[in-house]
């Protein structure tokens, strides 16, 4: 039945914490019959361990989610680690156009002369692959004409979606590392807690053959 099943898997589950040897359903020591009253009279207890471990698992599931997304944003901020404007400075208004982005890095020296002669400035923060990351600020009388240049240089914008709006790129890297350690702390609390159940495997062997 259903609880059969879920116990086996929470035996499964605790498998690599069994010091009593190998793991086999319908082989554990022969058990006294007070001693397997014991455990049926204990029954639920087993399975609130059997639930928590359930827990467990799903919570390990959004944390390697978590963490997955946390190392991508950190992976794709690096490039821009140096570069020292918060998320919040880097709105166009009234009279500028900002422009944050990558472009071919074998196109940048062709974007600079081209820009040269407008209206903009550009500073190159670092590379990525094939690309540079840019910042590039432009009066709004040449957006046009800057626009052009980007878009012949492979422009891709950078919308910096993971940063808090008074936060720079290196800000929110430290942020999200804190992040990923906290995912190692809550790792390891589960780890520690699954040990704690494991020592109720003798019972739960019981259980499951009296089942």
């Amino acid at each position: 039945n259903a609880r059969r099943v879920r116990l086996e898997w929470a035996l499964e589950r605790l498998k690599k914490y069994d010091t009593a040897g190998k793991v086999m359903f319908g082989c554990v020591p022969e058990v006294t019959q007070t001693e397997a009253d014991a455990v049926l009279e204990n029954e639920q207890r087993y399975f609130d361990f059997v639930a928590k471990l359930e827990g467990f698992e799903r919570r390990l599931g959004e944390m390697r989610g978590d963490e997955a997304r946390t190392m991508a944003a950190i992976t794709q901020l690096e490039p821009w680690a140096t570069f020292d404007l918060k998320k919040e400075e880097l709105q166009s208004g009234n009279t500028v156009r900002v422009y944050t982005g990558v472009v071919q890095t074998r196109a940048l020296d062709e974007l600079r002369v081209q820009l040269s002669v407008l209206p903009a400035a550009l500073e190159a923060v670092g590379t990525s692959r094939e690309n540079t990351c840019v910042c590039v600020v432009a009066h709004i009388s040449a957006a046009k004409e800057t626009e052009t240049g980007l878009t012949k240089a492979g422009f891709a914008p950078e919308t910096f979606a993971t940063l808090l709006p008074d936060e720079t790129p290196a800000m929110a890297i430290d942020r999200l590392s804190i992040e990923l350690s906290q995912i190692d702390e809550n790792r390891a609390s589960i780890e520690n807690e699954t040990k704690e159940i494991a020592r109720n495997l003798p019972q739960m062997k019981i259980l499951h053959d009296e089942m």
